[in-house]
């Protein structure tokens, strides 16, 4: 791996600085296990990788990412074994990721993926650094040109220019009158956005036209006084306790996304963050192509639409924070202005105004890729209405293909994971399902250590894992060589409309709103009266099943 991607830091010398206060903080078994890591030449049983791999997930749950970084960069340009290496090099660019440092983690997952490079070769290694890519885009990194051909089918086509004319049916000049949504686009400690010319910075009671260019995005200060600072072209630009960027003549550029017309900019945890203004219909259209390919058919495109409006209007407007959505899969995927898709577009125009509700009200109405065959009920930690959101068996049944699915995860792999939660372990002894759902899917995993049993809810560990971790809950555990397998079905957390299951019901002649009310069972579909909707109410064809 080139030193490029690394540059700035020392070599490892042993424990850096500073390391003993810190140290003195830890219990005692934690600080024999850091001085067996850490110390040149103590006496170890296990090969120098492991020891590496220690050293390495010491370093994490202590939040000195730069020092993890050398060490797992070490290890993805040493001899060990492909499994270690590869683990390595994504364990690198998270560590890369979590110092602010985006680029840095494009062009390390960049250079892994090289031809020549061995784990670029690996098809499930190129799975992993594209969906760590995927993360990286939406962070705000500029991903090398090599990264995003080599990911293209994950991260999808590019953004068009914003003076580029779309072929969309969408009406040209008409305005989106639908209520507006605040979506958080991109937190960190440090943001770079390319505006065009003319766009204007609103901050301190003044307003500031900025010719095209890169503004760049930090904080100053110490909570809870954090403020903004931009620098422009080598300038200072002071912002205060929050900024507002509106572009004017096109879009702002974030990471691969382009936003208008819009744009919140204030600290957040600590961070800069960037939150969008947008009109729901609007947003919409960077949603649906997002979560559902355009090449799927029409009444599928339109069952998403209608669940996309009505999951974010369900959480619009939510008491004491500063968004109501995220723009990943945490709340749904948004891909910005520049790509949104004829087909996407007519689902979304064909279908505007109109939501989901129980009660007359909008709800959560959570979808998924695929159910497994099995559709969740809604529960702890996605709450919603249980009559709509009930379990059962997919609605699809046999017309769904299935998706079977096989996961290996490695020691390594488990030993990071606990140490993003702040568990510290030297070898994960076992791992089991502990709770499981009537349907089947993991509520609880039993995970086993040295230092003991540690219950952990299904999805914290399934998030804690990333795309190393099983697709779905719906699955099994078996010991491995060398770590554990994940046996499993479906993609996703079960809950509400299965994607491939609406295409099916698609494919099979059903329209929209039959689909919606085989998986929404007792919703109703209405119009919400805002200019451009109609008022009146729409009746599912048939009964849900």
């Amino acid at each position: 791996m080139r030193r490029l991607a690394l540059r700035g830091h020392p070599p490892h010398p042993g424990a850096p600085p500073g390391w003993r206060a810190a140290l003195g903080l830890l219990p005692l078994h934690v600080l024999a296990v850091a001085w067996l890591a850490l110390a040149p030449g103590a006496a170890r049983a296990q090969g120098q990788a492991e020891a590496a791999v220690e050293r390495a997930l010491l370093l994490t749950a202590l939040g000195r990412h730069d020092r993890a970084r050398l060490e797992y960069a070490a290890l993805a340009a040493s001899d060990a074994a492909p499994a270690v290496r590869r683990f390595a090099v994504l364990e690198a660019a998270r560590s890369s990721l979590a110092m602010g440092a985006a680029d840095d983690a494009a062009l390390i997952l960049a250079e892994a993926l090289a031809a020549g490079s061995g784990l670029g070769q690996d098809p499930d290694f190129q799975t992993r650094a594209c969906a760590e890519a995927v993360a990286l885009a939406r962070a705000g990194a500029r991903l090398p040109g090599a990264l995003e051909r080599a990911c293209a089918d994950c991260l999808g086509p590019p953004a068009a220019p914003p003076q580029a004319a779309s072929p969309s049916p969408w009406p040209a000049g008409r305005a989106d009158s639908s209520p507006e949504v605040r979506v958080l686009l991109a937190r960190g400690p440090v943001l770079r956005l390319e505006v065009p010319a003319g766009t204007l910075l609103r901050a301190g009671g003044a307003a500031r036209a900025l010719p095209a260019g890169t503004l760049t995005l930090t904080l100053e200060g110490a909570a809870p006084g954090f403020a903004l600072r931009g620098t422009w072209a080598g300038g200072a630009l002071p912002c205060g306790a929050e900024a507002w960027l509106e572009p004017r003549g096109g879009l702002a550029r974030l990471g691969q996304g382009l936003y208008g017309p819009r744009l919140r900019l204030v600290p957040l945890d600590g961070q800069v963050a960037a939150v969008q203004h947008v009109a729901l219909e609007t947003y919409l259209r960077g949603v649906v192509p997002a979560e559902m390919p355009a090449a799927w058919p029409a009444e599928a495109h339109k069952a998403q639409a209608v669940a996309a409006r009505t999951y974010a209007l369900a959480h619009r407007g939510a008491p004491g924070r500063s968004f109501d959505l995220y723009a990943d899969e945490r709340s749904q995927v948004y891909l910005g202005q520049g790509r949104a898709a004829p087909a996407t577009d007519r689902a979304v125009l064909a279908t505007r105004g109109q939501v989901l509700t129980h009660e007359g009200k909008p709800f959560a109405a959570y979808y998924h890729a695929h159910s497994g065959g099995w559709i969740e009920g809604a529960g702890s930690g996605m709450p919603g209405p249980a009559p709509v959101l009930a379990p059962g068996p997919d609605p699809a049944g046999a017309l769904a293909p299935p998706m079977p699915w096989r996961v290996d995860v490695g020691q390594a792999e488990l030993l990071a994971a606990l140490a993003r939660a702040g568990h510290r372990a030297t070898r994960v002894l076992g791992l089991d399902v502990a709770e499981a759902s009537p349907g089947g899917r993991a509520r609880v995993f039993s995970v086993t250590s040295e230092s003991g049993v540690l219950r952990l809810p299904a999805g914290r560990l399934r998030a804690l894992l990333g795309p190393s971790g099983p697709r779905s809950l719906l699955c099994r555990v078996r010991p491995a060589a060398g770590g554990f397998t994940f046996i499993g079905q479906g993609f996703g957390h079960g809950v509400g409309m299965s994607q491939h299951g609406a295409a099916a019901l698609a494919r099979s002649g059903l329209g929209y709103q039959d689909i919606l009310a085989r998986y929404y069972r007792g919703a109703r579909l209405e119009r919400l009266p805002w200019p451009g909707a109609d008022q009146a109410t729409i009746q599912p064809q048939g009964e849900g099943t």
